[in-house]
């Protein structure tokens, strides 16, 4: 009997146009906020699945910040990872799952406070 339950995630590798890089705290007890605290894990070709802009005005301060969902082949060797980074913007990696749990694609959802490089 064959389970066909889990939902395929469908994805044209041909839009894997984006380059990213991958990147971990250099050592554990390293500030991961800084750009310098951090390494390069891999450099990989991604999608994005989707983008958005936000903007809220809450107690006279402004908080602007925009959230990516790439989608990149997956990869069983990313343990650590806390930001990507991508045409020179980088970002803080919010969570990273496999779709349809079959090993072929990761969602990484990450976020980035506009206008204040993180």
């Amino acid at each position: 009997m064959t389970e066909t339950n889990a939902t395929s995630f469908a994805f044209d590798p041909s839009a894997l146009r984006h380059r990213i890089c991958l990147k971990k705290p250099a050592e554990p007890n390293a500030d991961w906020q800084t750009p310098e605290s951090l390494e390069t894990i891999a450099t990989v070709w991604a999608g994005i699945l989707s983008a958005q802009s936000r903007q809220n005005l809450a107690a006279d301060q402004i908080d602007n910040a925009e959230e990516i969902s790439f989608v990149m082949r997956y990869r069983s060797d990313l343990d650590g990872i806390a930001h990507v980074e991508e045409g020179g913007q980088s970002y803080a990696l919010q969570s990273m799952h496999d779709p349809d749990h079959r090993k072929n694609w990761l969602i990484l959802k990450v976020r980035s406070e506009i206008g204040h490089g993180l």
